[in-house]
């Protein structure tokens, strides 16, 4: 990560400004940023460092199935650090760039290796976890009871196994386009276009694998921290359930200006459109978790705040190139930069902060400095919020290009967005650095939030060990202090001690025996 923003700044710092001119000579000065490398680092950050722990602690378990597979999974991944060059065709390689004639060098071949070496990895370690989650929960943890951020990793998992397959294929043949001289993305018979279909498809599909673990960290700490359980928890999972089906069928929609059939148009138009349907009730779901909850202001909170936020805008900035003739419009313009970063890099990164955040107690028996994090995540998202959201703005500025004249216009949004990089970098780092500081405290209680969901109660069986609700926990938001024998209404409290949904329910039981 903090190689992958160090890149991101050298990048911005042409953009930052117009063309200077010494006499009739444009002075520029070149950058180093790669995408395929930022975007790499991301990776195996996602896939290989922070789903299978955390994972492994909501499951209940240690250990995934599968430890020398998992080692592997890192192993394999070690190739994109190997020096040897860049790629310069950017992250998504698009052919003919990808062939010898344009990229030559021994670097490229090595990253295409390396990234082909990274979907096997990322492929193994979706078995890993899906082997997992299926086979070793701990002995009570039932479908019914597993949290929703396992939910969201086992819909995660699966969507990798659909999506990284056709990444590896299209990887073999394109080393063998640089090996044994085949000419399968070269071709002028659609050569291009084969690639934008195999990459497409993995690739719209990762913005879903990235985004739902996000989602289930979200709702993990909402219930947390509102004391109330997820509204519509079965509508939540079949929603998640939705997203992810539909997310392997709106892939064309990254290819409506290569001149692909009309009839094509229309079809994944619809798809995209039809995909916006359950991810807005998941948002919405998330919303009205807070109602009338006994809200706590935490840092894990605030960064699941913004998360929110940021799929909302990227989502409502998405949603129109759903649309053939906008897209039209905005393909290759700095507003498609923009909604990407605010779903890809906002959504997943204030998410990961949360989660870090959350979990941390759980993670590093610790606990952070609570005012050193809140100021962190303001700056954190002033910071996103400076960057990114003049993208917007540059409606007529073409992305990829780095070099412009003053009369353009662009120099003023360009130098806010950098000022905001230099803000959100070192946020980002002070973020990091306080949890890093905690290590230094004495250990933390097991559950310091009081949180009621199964790995912080240690009860996984699901067995009623106390008749009195916490303080902490009420069945009403309204009335605090209702006894759980007067609740009609669903407790979350209740239902991880006892698998039962309401009080009631029991009670009923009871009475008919």
């Amino acid at each position: 990560g903090v190689l992958g923003h160090a890149a991101f700044l050298q990048a911005r710092r042409q953009p930052s400004h117009p063309l200077v001119h010494v006499g009739d000579v444009a002075v520029i000065r070149p950058s180093c940023g790669n995408d395929l490398f930022i975007r790499q680092v991301h990776g195996v950050q996602r896939d290989d460092f922070l789903q299978p722990p955390v994972m492994r602690v909501l499951s209940g378990r240690i250990g995934t199935r599968h430890r020398r597979q998992r080692d592997f999974d890192t192993f394999v991944s070690i190739p994109v650090f190997l020096p040897g060059g860049t790629i310069n065709t950017g992250w998504t390689l698009y052919a003919p760039l990808n062939s010898l004639q344009f990229t030559p060098q021994a670097g490229a071949t090595l990253g295409i290796l390396a990234i082909m070496l990274l979907a096997v990895s990322v492929t193994m370690g979706s078995v890993n976890l899906i082997t997992t989650i299926v086979k070793m929960r701990a002995k009570g943890v039932t479908w019914k009871r597993l949290p929703i951020f396992s939910w969201s990793i086992l819909f995660t998992a699966v969507l990798q196994l659909f999506a990284f397959p056709p990444l590896a294929a299209g990887l073999i043949l394109l080393s063998a386009d640089r090996f044994l001289g085949t000419v399968f993305f070269s071709s002028m018979a659609g050569g291009s276009i084969l690639w934008d279909q195999l990459f497409w498809f993995f690739g719209h599909p990762e913005v879903y694998i990235v985004v739902i673990p996000a989602l289930g960290v979200i709702a993990e700490v909402f219930q947390t921290f509102s004391r109330r359980p997820m509204l519509g928890r079965n509508v939540f999972l079949v929603e998640l359930a939705a997203v992810s089906f539909l997310s392997a069928g709106v892939w064309m929609h990254h290819m409506f200006t290569t001149g692909v059939n009309y009839s094509l148009l229309q079809g994944f138009s619809i798809t995209t459109l039809l995909i916006s349907i359950p991810f807005e009730g998941l948002v919405i779901g998330l919303v009205l978790t807070l109602y009338k909850g006994v809200i706590k202001i935490t840092t894990p909170l605030l960064y699941c705040f913004a998360a929110v936020f940021t799929v909302i805008l990227g989502g409502l900035t998405g949603v129109l190139q759903a649309y053939p003739v906008l897209d039209y419009a905005f393909r290759g313009t700095y507003w498609v930069v923009g909604h990407f970063h605010f779903v890809m890099a906002g959504t997943t990164i204030f998410g990961l902060f949360a989660g870090l955040y959350y979990w941390w107690p759980k993670i590093a028996k610790r606990t952070y400095n609570e005012k050193f994090g809140i100021a962190a995540f303001i700056a954190g998202f002033v910071g996103f919020i400076v960057l990114y959201l003049p993208y917007f703005f540059l409606l007529d500025m073409p992305r990829r290009v780095d070099t412009y004249v003053a009369s353009t216009g662009w120099g003023p949004l360009n130098l806010i967005a950098t000022i905001g990089a230099l803000i959100f970098g070192p946020a980002s780092f002070f973020a990091v650095l306080n949890l890093v500081l905690s290590l230094r405290k004495k250990p933390a209680t097991d559950n310091p939030w009081k949180a009621v969901e199964t790995e912080w109660t240690g009860n996984y069986a699901g067995k009623d060990e106390s008749d009195k609700i916490p303080e902490s926990f009420s069945t009403s938001a309204d009335d605090p202090s209702d006894p759980p024998e007067n609740s009609t209404k669903t407790c979350s409290w209740y239902w991880c001690k006892t698998g039962k949904n309401t009080i009631n329910e029991e009670q009923q039981g009871g009475n008919s025996k």
